[in-house]
C-alpha cells in the first residue's frame, strides 16, 4: 500500500484499513513542497493541461537529478467496479531543466484521444512528485485540481476616489492567470483610465490607474479589457469595471481599492 508514495508498507496485514488510514493521517499535517497552478481544456478528442509549478523543496528538482515528474490525472465520474471514478489518461512529463528552491517550472500535457467519455463528467487533477532518496519511494510535492482554462482577471471591479482630500491620482493592482502559454494585452475606453504595463504574460501584477485629468465631479465609471491568445489556439477576453469619483472623499464603504 502507498499513501502520497512517502511511505510503502508491504506484506500481510492484520488490519489493511487501519493500516492505510494511519499512512494517509501521517501524511495530512505535511506542509506542500510546492505550488502548482493548473488548467485544462477539450481539445478535439483528447484533453490538454497546462501546468505552472513552483519548487518549494528546499532542493532542485530534475528528471536527472530526482527524477522529479509532473503527472496529469484525468478522470471521469462514472461508476466502474466498486468506484465512482475511472481514471481515463495520465499524461506526465518529467521536469526537463534543473529548477531551483523558489523557481518556476511550466508544461503542457495531453493525452492520447478518448473515446466512449462522458466529457461533461471529465475532471483533471495535476501533481508534482520526486524521489527524495535512494529506495522506491516517491514523494508527492502538491496536487491541484485544473480550472477551465480561460483568462482570470482579479478583482473584476475596482473602485477609486481622486481629488479632494486624494491625490490627483489613485491605483489598484491587478491579478492576472490563467495557462502559462497566454499572452494579453489590455485597452481602455476612458482617457482618465490607464493599465501599467498594458501587456505582459500570466502571473503579472499590472497597476490600474485613474487620473483626475478627464473626469468630471461626483461618480462616474469606465472601463478595461483584457484579452488574451496562444499560438495554441486560445482566445479569451474579460473587461474590469472601473467606477471613479472626483472631489472630496465619499463615504469610506463606498471605496474598495483592490486586492491588498
Amino acid at each position: 500500500m502507498v499513501d502520497s508514495g512517502h511511505r510503502i508498507s508491504s506484506g500481510p496485514q492484520d488490519d489493511y484499513q487501519a493500516t492505510y488510514r494511519a499512512m494517509v493521517n501521517a501524511e495530512l499535517p505535511r506542509p506542500p513542497r510546492a505550488e502548482i497552478e493548473a488548467y485544462s481544456r477539450r481539445v478535439g478528442s483528447r484533453m490538454r493541461v497546462y501546468a505552472r509549478v513552483v519548487n518549494g523543496a528546499a532542493t532542485p528538482l530534475s528528471t536527472a537529478r530526482n527524477d522529479a515528474t509532473v503527472h496529469a490525472l484525468v478522470w471521469e465520474d462514472a461508476r466502474v467496479g466498486v468506484t465512482s471514478r475511472f481514471v481515463r489518461a495520465a499524461p506526465w512529463a518529467g521536469f526537463s531543466t534543473e529548477v531551483a528552491d523558489g523557481a518556476t517550472f511550466t508544461t503542457t500535457l495531453e493525452t492520447t484521444d478518448l473515446a466512449n467519455v462522458n466529457w461533461s463528467a471529465l475532471h483533471t487533477v495535476v501533481l508534482a512528485d520526486y524521489a527524495p532518496g535512494p529506495g522506491p519511494a516517491y514523494d508527492v510535492l502538491q496536487a491541484a485540481v485544473a480550472e477551465p482554462a480561460g483568462l482570470y482577471v482579479e478583482p473584476a471591479t475596482v473602485t477609486l476616489a481622486v481629488g479632494g482630500d486624494d491625490p490627483e491620482e489613485a491605483s489598484a493592482e491587478l491579478f492576472i492567470r490563467g495557462p502559462h502559454v497566454l499572452n494579453w494585452t489590455a485597452v481602455t475606453d476612458s482617457s482618465w483610465i490607464t493599465v501599467t504595463p498594458d501587456s505582459g504574460g500570466v502571473g503579472a501584477r499590472p497597476t490600474i490607474t485613474v487620473g483626475a485629468a478627464g473626469l468630471v465631479r461626483g461618480w462616474q465609471e469606465g472601463a478595461a479589457t483584457f484579452t488574451a491568445s496562444s499560438e495554441d489556439g486560445m482566445s479569451f477576453a474579460q473587461t474590469v469595471t472601473v467606477r471613479a469619483f472626483l472631489g472630496a472623499r465619499p463615504p469610506r464603504r463606498h471605496l474598495a481599492r483592490g486586492p491588498r
